[in-house]
């Protein structure tokens, strides 16, 4: 037997099954998980031209991905407000929520 993967990124069998759940056809979702993949790209590019020249870093493992700056904070709070992150508050010893 045959077979051919496609790798894009960690978790991609979940976000497919999701949208396999969601939709009645494979096609319909695999339409469907393209639109989830692309306004993630549309996302980082913006992204990338907020945080161009800025000291903004980020901190990313398997789960989430963080950024904080220690002088480009208005940055961060700017493409919060424009809807492109979400603020996260937590204690040092806590995991983010």
């Amino acid at each position: 037997m045959k077979t051919y993967g496609l790798t894009l990124y960690h978790k991609q069998g979940d976000d497919l099954n999701f949208h396999l759940s969601q939709n009645k056809t494979l096609s319909d979702a695999l339409n469907a998980w393209a639109e989830q993949l692309e306004d993630g790209a549309k996302t980082a590019r913006h992204l990338a031209a907020a945080f161009a020249g800025t000291d903004v870093e980020s901190n990313s493992d398997t789960h989430m991905v963080a950024f904080d700056a220690s002088n480009d904070w208005d940055v961060l709070e700017a493409a919060a407000k424009q809807g492109l992150l979400d603020e996260q508050t937590w204690e040092d010893d806590e995991e983010v929520s």
